[in-house]
């Protein structure tokens, strides 16, 4: 089971780009959306639960400027002296210009159920037309390395697809600028993979973008690496490749229309070696127990294979969303309909699951003009499919597509937050049966979840959040609190003030879900507005700052050098 969870906790992480599977990066641009949907299963508590973790070296994204003309610099951290040891400039841009990633490591502990997570490992990022890799895994000194040929690299897709699960074995894209040789022409731009410790005389795979090459890793029962799932640009077959992709391993019947999307969607539940593949409208289950991988017959057929597919699954079953469809596939691939929400309604964005409830949130509607439609939480039982609408959000209002954002579920309770009419927001719990709904904590700011350094094979085991509490006469983060909250013994811990500025707007930001017991980089963003005769426009500026969410006080201020 661990195997098969190291396999599914890695789609999780895989972020669908190009209708690639890749391995979610630790950062890469603005990419701090603390409203976006989030996967969740519910926590088993663990016997044995490592508190700390050794994480060395963070890595900073830090612009200052106004928009379209941000000033970058990207810097890594000694998290146990709080000094910055290596940074270079990124040049002006766009702050969400995607410019760099972080791959992380996880191993199965011995005698322990579940994965440990091992810290970031490597950095990769773009600077004038070049890729560089940058170890940061704390045994060295982390110094910038050159990797590829490549010269004219505009940027990094958010995503990379990791072959091992160490952190230093990966492949990612680089996008190129298109015959116009402009980086800002997204629709003639075309990709390359790169890969780790790429030789600067060789340059990877190219295909046009939004073309998928990688589709997934695929395993054995060990966990053991077998090949490469890619999709053939020219021939348009998928085949399995050799994690170097230079071996054509097997070929899989039939060829696959230009205009079709292609994307592994999830493991099948409790099996490490079978896998369920979109091809079009249609679910495939793709088994590789034998000697050779077989792709079988259509399982399913999609309600619309162009909308984002959401899943969630444990050891029993796997859920799968599609617009306003949930799916229920067995450990054997048996396909029903668990629940169709209404059709008023948006996509499914997000599922989540009880032992005895699948729980969905779904989108926000809108229609011109008014009324607009509030997010909607529903509960739909698991063995009576008997559904019910936890929350519904606020109507008619332009937050209302972000009101509801649900982020741990446990021992049946629901954790979410709502968006308040001050645009801050309230956290609630509520039973997966619709009682006991309880207000935690009302006018915060979340900034990000915190998770256990051990994940359990049957659950993502989420320790707490963090928020700030604004300072009075604000709704901000300028001079609040930042607030550390267990979700088990809701107990708070104050992790120190954060600077008063009296600026425009100022709020906590992390780019990623703190560790428990770890040093956890937090940006803060000051905004001024700059007055040019009638016309404004609002400058931003980025300090640094490490916390530990365990211990009282611990928020310090990072120095950044000139």
């Amino acid at each position: 089971m661990a195997q098969q969870y190291l396999s599914w906790f890695q789609s999780m992480r895989w972020a669908p780009l190009l209708g690639v599977a890749f391995l979610a990066a630790c950062g890469g641009g603005s990419n701090d959306d603390k409203r976006q949907p989030v996967s969740d299963r519910e926590v088993t508590p663990l016997a044995a639960n490592p508190s700390t973790i050794s994480i060395r070296y963070a890595v900073a994204d830090l612009h200052q400027g106004v928009p379209g003309n941000y000033t970058r610099q990207l810097a890594v951290v000694d998290s146990l002296t709080g000094a910055v040891v290596w940074q270079t400039t990124l040049g002006s841009g766009d702050a969400d210009y995607p410019g760099w990633l972080v791959s992380d490591a996880y191993q199965q502990p011995p005698g322990a159920a579940g994965l440990q997570y091992q810290g970031p490992q490597l950095l990769y990022y773009v600077r004038n037309g070049q890729v560089f890799q940058v170890d940061i895994g704390g045994s060295v000194t982390p110094t910038p390395q050159r990797i590829s040929s490549l010269v004219n690299a505009c940027g990094l897709s958010p995503g990379f697809f990791a072959t091992e699960a160490d952190g230093r074995h990966d492949w990612f894209v680089v996008r190129t600028p298109g015959p116009d040789g402009d980086c800002d022409q997204p629709s003639d731009n075309g990709q390359v993979l790169v890969s780790t410790g790429m030789s600067t005389a060789l340059v990877g795979p190219s295909a046009p973008a939004g073309q998928a090459v990688i589709l997934s890793r695929l395993i054995n029962a060990l966990g053991q690496t077998r090949g490469l799932l890619t999709l053939d640009a020219g021939s348009r077959r998928i085949v399995v490749r050799s994690t170097d992709l230079t071996q054509i391993l097997h070929t899989l019947p039939g060829d696959v229309a230009p205009d079709l999307i292609v994307r592994v969607v999830a493991p099948l539940p409790d099996q490490a070696t079978q896998w369920l593949i979109q091809i079009g409208t249609q679910i495939h289950q793709l088994n590789w127990t034998g000697a050779t991988p077989v792709l079988g017959p259509a399982l399913a057929t999609l309600v619309n294979a162009s909308a984002p597919l959401v899943f969630n699954l444990d050891n029993k079953a796997l859920y799968l969303a599609n617009g306003q469809q949930i799916l229920s596939i067995n450990t054997t691939g048996a396909v029903s309909t668990l629940s169709t929400l209404p059709a008023e309604g948006g996509n499914i964005t997000g599922l989540w699951l009880s032992s005895t409830s699948v729980l969905a949130t779904q989108a926000a509607t809108y229609s011109s003009p008014a009324p607009w439609s509030g997010e909607v939480l529903w509960s739909i039982n698991r063995s009576s499919t008997a559904r019910q609408a936890l929350v519904r959000g606020q109507s008619n209002l332009p937050w209302a597509v972000n009101d509801i954002n649900v982020f741990h579920v446990e021992n049946g309770l629901v954790y979410y937050t709502r968006t308040a009419d001050d645009n801050t927001e309230d956290i609630y719990s509520i039973r997966d049966n619709g009682n006991s709904q309880t207000l935690l904590a009302s006018g915060i700011n979340l900034v990000n979840k915190v998770l256990h350094p051990l994940f359990n094979p049957d659950s993502v085991s989420q320790k707490g959040l963090v928020w700030c509490e604004p300072a009075p006469n604000r709704t901000d983060c300028d001079g609040g609190r930042l607030v550390s909250y267990d979700v088990d013994t809701r107990a708070k811990i104050t992790l120190g003030t954060l600077p008063t500025h009296g600026d425009y707007f100022s709020m906590a930001r992390m780019l990623n879900q703190a560790w428990a017991g770890a040093q956890n980089p937090l940006y803060v963003h000051h905004w001024t507005e700059v007055l040019n005769g009638n016309t404004s426009t609002f400058h931003i500026d980025t300090t640094l700052w490490l916390f530990n969410a365990d211990t009282p006080n611990s928020l310090r201020s990072v120095p950044l050098v000139p």
